[in-house]
């Protein structure tokens, strides 16, 4: 249970990471909207590739918890 309770802390860390990412993106989208759509899109499909990565994490240790409680 420990291992998955750091495991998804590693993910909400990247999660947040990601996010701040998108954040400085998004300003410099507002400066130089062009040049910075394509950086934009790559960096939101990361935060979707992380969110559903930390949830199918989180899937399979509810999944390991309900089989030891079986």
């Amino acid at each position: 249970m420990l291992a998955n309770t750091a495991s998804c802390q590693v993910m909400q860390e990247k999660i947040n990471a990601s996010i701040e990412s998108l954040r400085i993106l998004m300003d410099a989208a507002a400066i130089n909207r062009v040049d910075a759509e394509d950086d934009f899109s790559a960096a939101l499909l990361a935060v979707s590739d992380t969110a559903f990565e930390c949830r199918d994490k989180l899937e399979a240790a509810s999944n390991k918890m309900w089989e030891a409680i079986r």
